[in-house]
């Protein structure tokens, strides 16, 4: 099996890696991938999640991160899955908000210390909630309405435990550590 120190030294390659290649400096925040096959081009799309995870497993150093979580594209009804949105597609991925991506978006803001963004996340998943009495597995970003998105479902599991755990890490204070369990 590899060792504790060669996996180390793959997941600071990784991070190194993506700061290099995947880093949008002009947009302030990571790109979305890179596509092309001889001529490689970086995608000019922010992806929420990955945003974000960038923050929470610090690829992103702590000043790029307090940027990061600025520049992330954020609509009245929460952060979309992937931005700017392509026209003519219908919402999914595209033009949407998944309470589960917005609640990583607000512990990534909460790492940072943007109470705004942690609050707006709030709003979003809980407007959303209360609104339709369940924790949708999307919703269209342009409209916060379930209705029009391609596939749904009621009572997702992984919108609701974005919830609970915004609750729990963020209300709370609870973190879960290997052999610990804190409370600040």
């Amino acid at each position: 099996f590899p060792s504790h120190d060669n996996h180390m030294q793959v997941a600071q390659s990784l991070r190194q890696a993506i700061n290099k290649n995947m880093w949008n400096a002009g947009n302030g925040y990571y790109g979305q991938f890179i596509y092309g096959r001889n001529s490689k081009l970086l995608s000019p799309k922010s992806e929420t999640l990955g945003e974000a995870l960038t923050i929470l497993f610090g690829i992103a150093d702590p000043a790029r991160a307090k940027q990061l979580i600025s520049r992330i594209p954020v609509g009245d009804f929460g952060a979309p899955c992937v931005y700017p949105q392509i026209p003519g597609i219908p919402p999914y991925h595209n033009n949407a908000v998944w309470p589960f991506v917005q609640s990583y978006y607000a512990l990534a803001a909460a790492k940072t210390g943007n109470e705004q963004a942690v609050l707006a996340s709030f709003g979003s998943i809980y407007r959303a909630a209360a609104l339709f009495a369940t924790n949708t597995e999307n919703y269209v970003a342009s409209n916060g309405d379930f209705a029009g998105t391609q596939i749904n479902s009621s009572n997702m599991l992984w919108s609701l435990s974005g919830n609970i755990a915004l609750v729990h890490k963020i209300l709370f204070g609870i973190q879960f550590e290997s052999h610990s369990l804190l409370v600040s």
